[in-house]
């Protein structure tokens, strides 16, 4: 769907202005994007990409500013594609030059930075720049060291769309919160996956990955999902054969099946309407998506402006207490650290040590949380992992039925 840039700029201002008042530095935004101006882009990357730089430029700055600019320059040929370069700059600690050409690559920490002082395990930069090619851009760094940094992103011929309104399924889509069910996604390509669960973040629903029709054939020997949303053309075993085992079998025959197809025939879309519950068409539409699953899994629809995401926290972590009083004096002072700027390097290492911890003492439910936490930063699922770190608070809290 179309981007508003400008929305997305008013909301990092307001996520980051506590932090720049905190911290004495000034933090400036720079626009040109006309307020009726739309970008086709993927939004749920953009967000993610712009949290983990602005998030690294607020980690290592301690004195000056940081800007954040977004400029477009229309195509003189077509006023319809524009060139987009977003541009995040510092007076932070700076990176040499001899490590500069290898800061994006996996777990690469600049060499004397403290990680005492600093953390995070430099995941981050390589998420980044993965997902920034993935949307067909480029990324470059300027830096000197002890005077700051510089990261330009560009994104060419990238799509305007003006004056795009759609209030009502905006509407409805940002208001739904369902009610902590698993959804099933049958789907072979990994960066459809991605899509699926980025439009999901923040919906409330558990998600399952099955590469295959087969894959999902033995999962649901041991699970039985609310929902399963079925790519109809997978290697080893097709939709359309896992969907007619499925249906076949008593147990699972009332799981709804939506289809998910890049087909325009005819033919195929009779087929899939006789076998499944019922079909969406890629590309998949946010939209569309929320909405379809709005159709079958039972939901609340939260009034606009409040965007709180529910969650079953006290019914997840059936914890000891002597365990629950263990964590909290052993990581809440980390925990309240980590929680001052929501780097995901900072959540990542967070999720390594609580991993850790739960296998010194034996605990599941413990290594679940910091595996599930740690899966999450390295997908760099944003939402879903700021969920789950905020959820620490139910993990340590005393119950009464513990």
């Amino acid at each position: 769907l179309p981007t508003d840039l400008n929305q997305i700029i008013k909301e990092f201002s307001q996520i980051y202005s506590l932090e720049s008042a905190k911290k004495n530095i000034h933090f400036y935004i720079e626009s040109n994007i006309s307020e009726t101006d739309f970008i086709l882009i993927d939004e749920v990357k953009l967000r993610q990409i712009l949290f983990n730089l602005l998030g690294n430029a607020f980690k290592f700055t301690s004195v000056g500013q940081i800007t954040f600019s977004i400029q477009y320059q229309k195509s003189e040929v077509d006023l319809n594609k524009a060139s987009l370069s977003i541009k995040i700059k510092d007076t932070g600690i700076g990176v040499p030059l001899e490590q500069q050409t290898v800061i994006f690559e996996s777990f690469k920490q600049q060499y004397g930075q403290s990680t005492r002082k600093y953390g995070g395990t430099g995941l981050g930069l390589t998420i980044t720049k993965h997902f920034i090619e993935m949307m067909n851009g480029v990324i470059s760094l300027k830096s000197e060291e002890g005077k700051g940094s510089e990261f330009i992103i560009t994104f060419e011929e990238v799509e305007i769309v003006n004056n795009w309104k759609n209030t009502e399924n905006f509407n409805r889509v940002s208001n739904v919160r369902f009610k902590g069910q698993t959804v099933l996604i049958v789907e072979d390509i990994h960066s459809n996956i991605d899509i699926i669960k980025g439009y999901l973040d923040g919906y409330n629903l558990i998600l399952q990955v099955a590469e295959n029709g087969q894959i999902a054939i033995d999962m649901l020997e041991t699970m039985k999902p609310d929902l399963i949303l079925m790519d109809m053309m997978m290697p080893v075993m097709s939709g359309y054969s896992a969907t007619k085992i499925i249906k076949s079998n008593k147990r699972l025959t009332g799981i709804p099946i939506i289809a998910t197809t890049a087909s325009a025939l005819k033919h195929n879309e009779l087929l899939i309407s006789n076998l499944c519950d019922n079909y969406l068409r890629k590309p998949i539409a946010k939209d569309d998506l929320v909405n379809m699953l709005a159709n079958y899994l039972s939901h609340n629809e939260v009034r606009s402006g409040n965007t709180s995401i529910i969650t079953n926290n006290e019914q997840v972590y059936h914890l000891e207490n002597h365990l629950r009083k263990d964590l909290h004096s052993k990581f809440k002072k980390r925990y309240n650290s980590v929680n001052e700027l929501m780097s995901i390097d900072d959540i990542s290492s967070f999720g390594i040590e609580i991993k850790n911890y739960g296998k010194v003492i034996a605990s599941p439910v413990i290594i679940n949380y910091g595996t599930q936490l740690l899966e999450y930063a390295e997908n760099f699922e944003i939402e879903k992992m700021n969920t789950l770190f905020k959820n620490f608070n139910y993990l340590i809290q005393k119950t009464d039925h513990d």
